[in-house]
């Protein structure tokens, strides 16, 4: 894996995990302030905006560390939302096969391009012999 994308790859993850856990917690506090008395007191929507705030930051960390995992890896990013599948997802991107195990660049990419199949069109017609061009 490219070291680049490794540190990359391990931040994201990371830091996503981190902060969805953290927008969980805050979830889990502004429902504990709910009242029952039908007003919602301040502290439980400061608790949910916090909740809303972290899960979209974390969300958006742990599939970037995902698309650079994938990159790292030698395939395509787009791959890397296979981290919305959440864990299961980032457990599909750890077994796959690595395509640059010593962190080496992808290799020079050759033509795939089918040969000719076709002979070249032919020239001219032959001007038959005797005659003149017009002029």
């Amino acid at each position: 894996m490219i070291k680049r994308h490794q540190t990359r790859a391990n931040i994201g993850v990371g830091l996503g995990i981190v902060l969805l856990i953290g927008a969980s917690l805050a979830s889990i506090e502004g429902e504990s302030r709910a009242t029952d008395g039908g007003v919602l007191p301040t502290s439980m929507v400061v608790f949910m905006f916090l909740s809303i705030a972290l899960g979209l930051a974390g969300a958006v960390f742990y599939i970037w560390g995902c698309v650079n995992y994938t990159q790292g890896k030698g395939y395509s990013g787009w791959l890397g939302l296979l981290g919305l599948l959440s864990l299961v997802g980032l457990l599909i991107l750890v077994v796959m096969p690595d395509r640059r195990k010593h962190g080496e660049p992808p290799a020079a990419p050759s033509s795939n391009l089918p040969p000719h199949r076709y002979p070249p069109p032919p020239g001219p017609p032959p001007t038959p012999s005797g005659t003149s061009e017009p002029s």
